[in-house]
This record gives C-alpha cells, structure tokens and sequence, in this order.
C-alpha cells in the first residue's frame, strides 16, 4: 500500500499521520507485536479505528494502516462517567466475551468524543485471554494499573476493568 508521510505523531513512538493515494489521512503504526484480531473486533463494533491495512514486515516488524480519527475524538484528562460506561461495555461485551484482553486501557489510550463515545487505541500487549502478557519493562505505578500487575506478568481481564 503506498502513502506519503505527513507528520510523526510520537517523537518516541513510530506513529505516523499519513496520506493514501486517494487523498484520505490516515494513521500507520510500526510494532513488534499487535494483536490485530483484538483490534478489528472492537473496530467492527465502532469502538476503535477502522483497519485499513496489516502486513507483517520485516524482522518480525508489524505496519498497521488505519483511520485517523484525530477529527473526532480527543484525550481526556479524566473520563465522564458515561465514557467510562461506554468504555465498560466495550471491553466486557466485545473483547472478554470473545476471550480477549487489552492490558493498557489508560486514558493515553482511551479517546472520547463530544457525545462521551469512546475509541480504542493501542492493541501491542492485547491477546488471548489468559495467554497474552505484560512487558517486562511495564512501570509498576500503584496509581495506574491494578495491584495484580506486574512485569512478565499474565493480562487478566479484571485487570481491564480498573
């Protein structure tokens, strides 16, 4: 799929705003692990962007094509309760029912727009519930994670809902 970058999101992160060759923005994320399936669920329900495209790269590098949605949902400092409900439903019906945990649903992660509906970012540590793990380099915060977290270890679901 061709593209031309536009601007880095992230200077951290490689996270692109790009342009396809119709025109349209769009947002490519370059990532050792993904976990697509996670992702296109939510996508399909309209809780995360939309999957343009995938391809696995080399040396076990992952592209991610998808849309910009930066016109129509923002960072919230803190979340209303009614984002936090929508946000609720979205991970119990959606990703647990389908046995599927997130693992990094942090406001840095979680966009709202002006009617408090809710957008999914960020799918690298989800995966297959009671498979798919923390990084060994996660920050233990008490403030951000739930007190079962830690490096290394097992992404529960409970872990989600914190």
């Amino acid at each position: 799929m061709n593209f031309t970058y536009k601007d880095q999101i992230h200077p951290e992160k490689l996270l692109f705003k790009i342009e396809l060759d119709d025109k349209s923005n769009a947002i490519v994320k370059f990532t050792k692990t993904y976990h697509l399936q996670s992702h296109r669920l939510l996508a399909d329900a309209g809780f995360a962007p939309k999957v343009i495209h995938y391809e696995e790269i080399l040396a076990g590098w992952k592209a991610i094509i998808m849309e910009d949605v930066s016109d129509y949902y923002h960072h919230a400092l803190e979340l209303s309760f009614s984002a936090k409900k929508n946000l609720r439903f979205a991970i119990e019906t959606i990703l647990h029912a389908n046995n599927f945990v997130h693992g990094d649903l942090r406001n840095s992660n979680v966009l709202v727009n002006n009617d408090q509906d809710i957008c999914i970012l960020d799918f690298d540590w989800a995966g297959q519930t009671g498979q798919a793990r923390y990084p060994i380099f996660i920050n233990i915060d008490e403030n951000l994670w739930h007190s079962d977290v830690r490096p290394g270890g097992v992404i529960r679901e409970e872990h989600d809902l914190y």
